[in-house]
């Protein structure tokens, strides 16, 4: 299970200071189920996801650099490409800041793995997190490989 909530952004926040700064590449092979191959780095990952909102069932599966290549030419819609920087929010948290780029380069979101469903309802977003958007279902990366022009819309892009 995955418990996590999704923000869009109010300001860009001070990247000096991230833990870690990764380039990621994903696709869908599917959009229902949810089937996403990823590149993180030197890491690359099958991932299948289903459900919608604060908690998601994911199974997440390491896979070769050769199959991820192998599997690369099923993705439907476009290959995502963004940078994540991984904040520091607290002794126990991280949030995830994505910067979108090509056709997407302006987009930006930011998102927190949380222990448990008690723990994300306590969570205080700091002030540059911006609208939540962990319950509309308008936004997903899924959705942004299959057609982000609406997405694009709804944050003036």
């Amino acid at each position: 299970m995955e418990i996590e909530r999704q923000f869009l952004i109010a300001a860009k926040p001070d990247c000096r200071r991230a833990i870690a700064c990764t380039d990621i590449e994903q696709g869908y092979l599917s959009f229902d189920p949810e089937l996403r191959i990823r590149r993180s780095g030197e890491r690359f990952s099958f991932t299948f996801k289903s459900g919608a909102g604060l908690v998601r069932r994911e199974e997440e599966f390491a896979i070769s650099a050769a199959d991820y290549e192998k599997l690369l030419p099923g993705i439907c819609g476009v290959l995502l490409r963004k940078k994540r920087y991984c904040l520091p929010l607290s002794e126990h948290l991280i949030a995830e800041y994505d910067e979108y780029e090509n056709e997407f380069a302006g987009l930006a979101f930011v998102e927190v793995e949380f222990p448990s469903v008690d723990a994300a309802a306590a969570f205080v977003p700091p002030a540059w997190f911006g609208r939540e958007i962990t319950e509309d279902p308008r936004f997903s990366a899924a959705l942004l490989a299959k057609d982000g022009r609406e997405i694009l819309t709804i944050v003036g892009l």
